[in-house]
């Protein structure tokens, strides 16, 4: 429900096709993550390893890396007439 919100906000619609031509496309965010606070000095002296002790082999989680697209589309400012859907019913 969120994304056919999304589309209707510029006047697009899940029923008609709007094709965009893929510019660009890259691996990290414009935004800059946030700086981990700073870790006390005496803190990285003998630094502890976390130890979990499982029956079973654990696998190494994989995170999927964020990508982003720059696209291009004729319909970027186009807007259709947008139909009002009677909540009362």
């Amino acid at each position: 429900a969120d994304s056919s919100e999304k589309l209707r906000q510029y006047g697009l619609s899940h029923i008609h096709s709007h094709p965009v031509l893929i510019t660009r496309t890259r691996s990290c965010s414009l935004v800059k993550p946030p700086q981990p606070p700073p870790v006390p000095r005496w803190k990285l002296l003998r630094q502890k390893k976390k130890t979990v002790v499982t029956s079973e082999p654990q696998e190494p989680v994989v995170e999927k890396p964020e990508e982003y697209v720059e696209i291009a589309s004729l319909f970027l400012n186009y807007k259709l007439n947008l139909i009002t859907i009677p909540t009362n019913t």
